[in-house]
């Protein structure tokens, strides 16, 4: 494995709340894609998963090196589950784009709450290469990546119905 970026977020999760309460379904529809809406707020406690979340997107793009840049948005990274509850990242656009140019292949993620805080843990990795071997953008294109730049379908094994106290 080439670790090519990491990343970390911490964020208060009543902080979250507030701006949900706030800004409501508009908060929720320019942060969260649909599947991560529907996944929080089947949760107990559906304001520290918003909060372990949004602390993962900020961590991948710290990852990808890029911040808020232009062409990014919100909905560009979602975050997924496996079968097990592990969390997946999963990103298309902008996100996608940066990550094929800087030869990332995966990012991996860790995501811890609790009723204050949500902290979330990137690493992005790339495709090993040998000493000396160069790789170039069109490399990265053609070689084979978790980076589903389709968000839309319905593909993992989340089930809203149960829910571990640690699990994110």
């Amino acid at each position: 494995m080439n670790i090519l970026g990491i990343g970390t977020d911490i964020v208060e999760c009543p902080r979250i709340g507030k701006m949900i309460e706030q800004h409501g379904e508009l908060f929720l529809r320019r942060v969260y894609t649909d599947r991560e809406i529907r996944y929080c707020q089947a949760r107990k406690h559906a304001i520290e998963h918003f909060a372990g979340r949004w602390a993962a997107k900020e961590a991948i793009l710290k990852a990808l090196g890029t911040g808020w840049s232009r062409g990014i948005s919100w909905t560009d990274i979602e975050i997924r589950n496996d079968p097990s509850g592990r969390p997946k990242v999963m990103i298309r656009g902008g996100s996608k784009d940066v990550a094929i140019r800087q030869g990332i292949a995966d990012v991996l993620i860790s995501i811890s709450h609790c009723r204050t805080y949500a902290v979330a843990y990137a690493l992005a990795t790339g495709i090993e290469r040998t000493a000396g071997e160069r790789r170039t953008a069109a490399d990265s294109a053609e070689e084979e990546t978790s980076l589903d730049p389709d968000l839309s379908g319905d593909g993992d094994q989340e089930d809203p119905g149960t829910e571990t106290e640690n699990s994110e």
